[in-house]
């Protein structure tokens, strides 16, 4: 993509916002960029300078538009989607507080944390949910190495005060079990469990290990145990904060984004109280750098910014396969002495584009990305984007095959085959519903039964398996089941706990997957 990026840091506004990119402690207005170009813009900039940056968006619509485009433009960056975290998420013990959602928020901001340079896709919903500070982040974190003084009831206390559940075996993410002098453990931030092993108070060996064959994986020398909880009834900290003055906030469309804020809060006083304001918001990030993207020039409340950028963007005309129409737009964009980029999808297609257009007898030249683009020539790169436009003031024009042909290729998430839906809490299933667990398979659910261990009364989701087998799972891990979803009518055979059965259907589902890509 570096001829893409080439020709934005030719145009004058372009290159102004690269160069102010990453000054800490400023604020830049950037106005007259819509749609791809924006997107193009900071991802150029980003490609100067990478750092930690943060990408607030009005609804899920942009965030998807913002996450196609910049993982296309940028394919060795890691871009991550903020989740929001339910209102059920902050409610009582014994509600589901979705698991996997506060592991993923607890990993972006330790990376964030570390300074990594990713890049994170917030909506506003989820960027204005308050959460704990980064001195409280770090002071809960839990680090262990060989050869640590660390008393194995230690140890327990502060996975408990972590949010972790003792159990009798570790089965699930967000548990821990003793015995002996063994302790085991599923971080949130780990792929395997972790079992630690002590010699008196003293940390003697400590391993990963499937939790399904209980076989060890590798010896390591030291682990990172995050918290469990994501965000607190005391929290005080917006992940803004994270970034430091190492990282640059974007604000996508600021009048947009305190619509959509005002709008989530006003009927939802549970909401409101987890909420930070705009202006709390936007505070949280001044340490470092903050970008405001708007089409129009208007005045934004809490930005002051010491440099205001206008772009002179055009949007490209959509030629829906009207080639009689491309071509004359190529040969005026040529002869008014203008450069011009063609964004072809992959290798091939760049030829096949090249090859139309000599036939119009169009002097083109095809870069391999790391050309400057060509002077008096159409230069054809592989990539992709969204949409094109013309820049006024560097005399530019970038097309690409949406334009051009009218069509747009949704980049596919590739997801584990399962017989379901996601349930995001138990209140969704009622008695006799059929779920999917995603260790054991295939079960009906018998309801919620309150189940006394340890002298803590917890509830649980009752689940019958095949013959006498039965499955508890606390409420606050109803994110490991899924809806099951057959044919209509029919009754699914459940599975038998501790059996074959359930990975040789995922092998198949997986296999049939596979079958059908190909085919594709």
């Amino acid at each position: 993509m570096n001829t893409l990026f080439s020709l934005l840091r030719d145009d004058p506004a372009l290159r102004q916002l690269t160069e102010v990119f990453a000054q800490p402690a400023a604020q830049t207005m950037l106005h007259g960029a819509a749609g791809a170009l924006k997107h193009a813009a900071v991802a150029a900039a980003y490609d100067t300078a990478p750092r930690p940056l943060a990408i607030v968006t009005a609804g899920r619509d942009a965030l998807r538009a913002w996450q196609e485009d910049l993982t296309a433009l940028l394919p060795e960056a890691d871009v991550y989607e903020l989740p929001e975290l339910d209102r059920i998420d902050f409610a009582a013990p014994g509600a589901a507080k979705g698991l996997e959602r506060s592991a993923q928020r607890m990993n972006i901001m330790a990376r964030l944390l570390r300074h990594e340079p990713i890049i994170v896709l917030a909506d506003i919903g989820a960027a204005a949910q308050k959460g704990l500070s980064t001195a409280e982040f770090s002071r809960a974190a839990l680090s262990l190495r060989l050869g640590q003084d660390l008393p194995r009831e230690t140890l327990m206390e502060r996975l408990s005060a972590l949010g972790y559940e003792h159990v009798p075996e570790v089965e699930n993410v967000g548990q821990f079990s003793v015995r002996g002098g063994i302790v085991d453990v599923f971080p949130i931030n780990a792929l395997s469990p972790i079992r630690v092993e002590f010699f008196d108070t003293e940390i003697d060996s400590m391993r990963e290990y499937d939790p399904l064959t209980k076989r060890s994986i590798k010896n390591i020398g030291t682990a990172s145990i995050m918290p469990l909880r994501a965000a607190d009834d005391n929290g005080e900290a917006c992940f803004l904060s994270y970034l430091g003055a190492a990282g640059t906030s974007v604000f996508d469309e600021p009048s947009r984004l305190m619509a959509a804020l005002e709008d989530g809060v006003r009927e939802d006083a549970v909401r409101a109280a987890r909420c930070f304001s705009w202006a709390e918001m936007t505070a949280a990030g001044t340490e470092g750098h903050e970008v405001f993207i708007s089409l129009m020039n208007r005045a934004v409340p809490t930005c002051t910014p010491q440099t205001l950028i206008s772009v002179q963007m055009v949007p490209m005309t959509a030629f829906q396969r009207q080639f009689s129409l491309l071509e004359s737009e190529l040969r005026r964009y040529l002869g008014e002495g203008m450069r011009v980029l063609i964004l072809a999808d992959g290798a091939e297609q760049a030829v096949r584009m090249r090859e139309m257009l000599t036939l119009w007898k169009l002097p083109t030249v095809i870069s391999r990305g790391a050309d400057a683009p060509a002077e008096h020539a159409v230069t054809i790169s592989p990539g992709t984007l969204r949409a094109g436009f013309e820049l006024s003031a560097s005399r530019t024009a970038v097309l690409t095959e949406q334009d051009i042909f009218g069509r747009h290729k949704a980049r596919l998430l590739r997801r584990t085959a399962s017989a379901g839906e996601r349930i995001r809490h138990f209140r969704e299933i009622a008695p006799g519903d059929y779920v999917v667990h995603i260790s054991h398979g295939i079960g009906k659910y018998l309801g919620v039964e309150t189940i006394e261990v340890a002298g803590v009364h917890r509830d649980y989701l009752h689940i019958q398996y095949g013959g006498d087998d039965k499955l508890f799972v606390p409420t606050d891990q109803v994110s490991l089941l899924q809806k099951y979803i057959g044919a209509e009518g029919a009754a699914p055979r459940l599975h038998r706990m501790g059996t074959a059965d359930w990975a040789r259907a995922r092998a198949k589902a997986q296999k049939s997957v596979e079958d059908i890509a190909d085919h594709l």
